[in-house]
């Protein structure tokens, strides 16, 4: 229709366009040309085509339960519904593939790897580790025990060369004993010696807590009996305190208790470590070598007052290798006359063949004793207003003054 309206426009177009030399021909165009197009059967056409696609177009909606889409509808159902019977089994294959790879992934998540917590495997690996635990742990304490062994193996040759240094002074006591009487017998002896570790134990351990060392005086007082009956000087008897120390945190020696088992870390406090802990008793930070004066078998902290002035006198008299004058004031004021007689005596003897002794007593005895080359008396008369007169008096072998005893 279209092309027939266009053709129509093009006629009309050059039918203006002859109408010009027409008139000036006089003739009509119209007896030259003539066109016409018929319509009505095309449009006859196009309505029957229009009304046959009005037709089909209402009988293909949806709702129209006898048109063809319907149909098609309940096809594709019937359709779907048998495709659904011939597809079950092949259905059910994929889901049970599909349950099964579900399956073998949460398996693999159980079963996990040694290293990733809450898995089968990394159980069987603790269980493993845990049976192997006792061989592992007495190996690992062996190992412990070997280190603190080589610590204290320095500290005994610490010890060894403290001792050399001394040992001129102690082999001069042993070459020129002053007396043969052990109650005034002096000794040195270096020694490896435990300091502190009551301080520094009871810092990590809280004795509100059930174990041997329960209860702020009991548990101390055991701590103290049980170092106070260790040797730290040899491999042996330090070795046996680590047994007697591990053996006291993991057995409760309290009389009624019956050795009952505990557990190191619920006897700590609550800010302690326990890799603290262990090193502090492991590290032997507590030992240390110390050289020991012992003056009548007994320690020099352990002296009274008087008996450390004797030691420091037989240094002086004794021991020093000094010539120069030598002025002891009082020697007696704390010394019992058998102190005075067995060891004042004879060490002032020795001395006095090297070097010139004055000494100022009150005790007449000790003048006489100790052999004075020369003694000189003081006597202070109050009733003569504090009158002070001294006489002199040399002994009956006396060559030359050698002492002067005041």
């Amino acid at each position: 229709m279209d092309k027939l309206d266009n053709f129509q426009k093009q006629y009309d177009l050059f039918k203006g366009e002859c109408e010009d030399i027409a008139k000036i021909l006089s003739i009509n165009i119209d007896d030259i040309i003539s066109f016409e197009i018929n319509k009505d059967g095309i449009k006859k056409i196009n309505k029957d085509a229009l009304d046959s696609y009005t037709d089909k177009s209402e009988m293909l909606k949806e709702e129209r339960t006898d048109g063809p889409f319907y149909k098609k509808q309940q096809l594709q159902k019937d359709i779907d519904l048998l495709r659904d019977k011939l597809d079950q089994p092949n259905k059910e294959y994929q889901k049970f593939l599909k349950d099964k790879a579900e399956w073998e992934d949460k398996l693999k998540t159980i079963d996990g790897d040694e290293s990733t917590d809450d898995t089968v495997k990394f159980y069987e690996k603790q269980l493993v580790e845990i049976d192997a635990t006792p061989t592992t742990l007495e190996a690992k304490k062996q190992s412990r025990l070997s280190k603190t062994l080589e610590i204290h193996k320095q500290l005994s040759e610490l010890r060894d060369e403290y001792g050399s240094l001394y040992k001129p002074v102690k082999d001069f006591i042993d070459n020129h004993k002053f007396t043969k009487k052990d109650k005034f017998s002096m000794d040195f002896r270096v020694s490896i010696i435990c300091a502190g570790f009551s301080d520094h134990l009871f810092n990590f351990v809280n004795q509100n807590k059930k174990g041997s060392f329960y209860g702020t005086d009991d548990g101390r007082k055991r701590l103290k009996e049980l170092l106070d009956g260790s040797d730290f000087d040899s491999i042996s008897g330090l070795s046996q305190f680590l047994e007697k120390i591990e053996e006291y945190l993991c057995n409760d020696k309290r009389e009624g208790f019956l050795n009952e088992r505990r557990y190191v870390v619920d006897q700590l406090k609550q800010d302690a470590e326990i890799n603290a802990f262990y090193d502090l008793i492991y590290s032997l930070d507590y030992l240390k070598p110390e050289y020991i004066l012992q003056w009548a078998g007994k320690d020099l902290s352990q002296l009274s007052p008087g008996e450390r002035g004797t030691v420091l006198l037989i240094f002086y008299l004794f021991i020093s290798q000094e010539n120069t004058p030598l002025v002891i004031d009082q020697p007696e004021g704390n010394l019992d006359n058998e102190t005075v007689y067995g060891v004042l005596r004879p060490c002032i003897e020795l001395a006095k063949n090297r070097r010139q002794i004055i000494v100022v007593t009150h005790n007449p005895n000790l003048a006489v004793v100790c052999d004075a080359d020369q003694v000189i008396h003081c006597e202070m008369k109050k009733e003569e207003n504090n009158k002070i007169t001294y006489t002199r008096r040399l002994s009956e072998n006396s060559q030359q003054p050698q002492a002067n005893i005041i």
